[in-house]
């Protein structure tokens, strides 16, 4: 996950999570993004079928890792993503006993901010942290101390940061909290599906920062 021989590369990392259709999945490839997030979750406008997300999975570059997002899921939905060939899986809610036996790719535990810091679960399969805002996919920001505080407790896994993030406020959140991994989606989104100039925008602005 981000390693080469054992040592972190010296970069941000870019990932449009929402994907909707086969075009979003050909813009962010064409755009050199690293990882690309498909939504399971009902209530979520971005919801995908297994079907629909095998059908744009189809259209995305090889080199763009799978991540797939999920919500409190129990081991039935574990086992579903994982036979689809997913490379990680972004947990908001709870992290339930059954998933976490069932996860056999790495766990990205996200923690969706708005009142007081969750507790910070620790486990040898979450190889990184997630900071999102308090709803999943609204686009909205948080208190970025938080997410410092966070950071500090973390150790030496792999810090990402989601929440409101655009070509705007990227340079800030890089320089505050030097994120591992950034996570977009409403900010690069257009009448339908992914907007091509604000994808290519937004990852030009990340490598900015090298």
């Amino acid at each position: 996950l981000l390693r080469k021989n054992g040592r972190r590369y010296d970069m941000t990392y870019v990932k449009i999570c929402g994907l909707t259709c086969p075009e979003d999945a050909v813009i962010i490839s064409d755009a050199g993004a690293h990882y690309a997030g498909f939504v399971f979750h009902e209530e979520s406008k971005r919801n995908l079928t297994k079907y629909r997300a095998a059908e744009i999975m189809q259209h995305l570059s090889d080199n763009i890792a799978k991540v797939a997002v999920l919500v409190s899921p129990d081991a039935d939905r574990i086992r579903m993503v994982q036979d689809m060939g997913f490379d990680c899986l972004q947990i908001h809610g709870h992290l339930k006993s059954e998933a976490l036996d069932a996860a056999e790719i790495p766990i990205w535990r996200a923690y969706n901010i708005s009142g007081e810091l969750p507790e910070i679960e620790k486990d040898e399969k979450i190889k990184a942290y997630v900071c999102d805002g308090a709803v999943c996919g609204a686009g909205k920001t948080f208190d970025w101390e938080k997410a410092a505080d966070i950071r500090k407790k973390i150790g030496n896994n792999y810090f990402i940061l989601a929440g409101g993030l655009c070509s705007e406020n990227i340079d800030e959140a890089i320089d505050i909290l030097h994120p591992d991994i950034v996570d977009v989606s409403s900010s690069v989104e257009g009448a339908c599906g992914k907007d091509k100039a604000r994808v290519e925008e937004f990852i030009r602005k990340v490598r900015s920062h090298g």
